[in-house]
Formats: C-alpha cells, sequence, structure tokens
C-alpha cells in the first residue's frame, strides 16, 4: 500500500516537473509588448523576461532628449516587464488547474 501511494506520488511529480518544462518552453516563445505612452519608445520581451526589442522614435535620438530617452526607456521596460509577470502568472494558474491532485490528497 505505501508503495502504491509513493509510485503514485512519484509519477505525479514526474508529470508536474514535464508540464512545468513545457510551460517555461512555451514562455520562450511568447512575447509581450509595452510602449510609452505617446508611442515613441516600444519594447518587446519574452516570457523569460529578456528584452527582444525595442523601438525607438527618431526624434528621440538627439543629445536634447537624453534625460527623456532615459526616463521613457526605463518606465516602458518596466511596463514590459509587469506585462511578463502577469503572462507567468496567468500560465502558472493554468497549470495549476490542470494538475489533478486529488489522488495523493486520498479524494
Amino acid at each position: 500500500m505505501q508503495n502504491e501511494v509513493f509510485d503514485g506520488l512519484m509519477n505525479q511529480i514526474q508529470k508536474i516537473k514535464g508540464d512545468i518544462d513545457a510551460m517555461q518552453e512555451k514562455l520562450l516563445q511568447r512575447c509581450v509588448e509595452a510602449a510609452a505612452p505617446d508611442g515613441m519608445i516600444k519594447v518587446k520581451i519574452n516570457g523569460n523576461q529578456i528584452v527582444q526589442e525595442i523601438t525607438l522614435d527618431p526624434q528621440l535620438l538627439s543629445p536634447a532628449k537624453q534625460a527623456t530617452l532615459q526616463s521613457l526607456l526605463i518606465a516602458t521596460i518596466n511596463e514590459a516587464l509587469h506585462k511578463t509577470r502577469q503572462m507567468v502568472q496567468s500560465e502558472l494558474y493554468g497549470l495549476a488547474q490542470s494538475t489533478d491532485l486529488s489522488d495523493l490528497l486520498g479524494r
């Protein structure tokens, strides 16, 4: 009886690990994009929070606009990172919903 419970637990753990590995691979393929309110900067980040692309409006490339560019980049990248955290949270919630732990809980 104990061996059966242990085997069931190990099988469930292996399934969860496989699901997590698949989710991580899926997140590598997905990207989110954030833009500054005026649309002059766009940042694309993947689900592992790695910046994939930054698009700048040519008007921002003058030396006189350096401080503006820096603050817009920071705000836009932080918004994109916030979106990736939301995406990961949504994926984890879906994974948790699809994982049946009732066998482990004796239900």
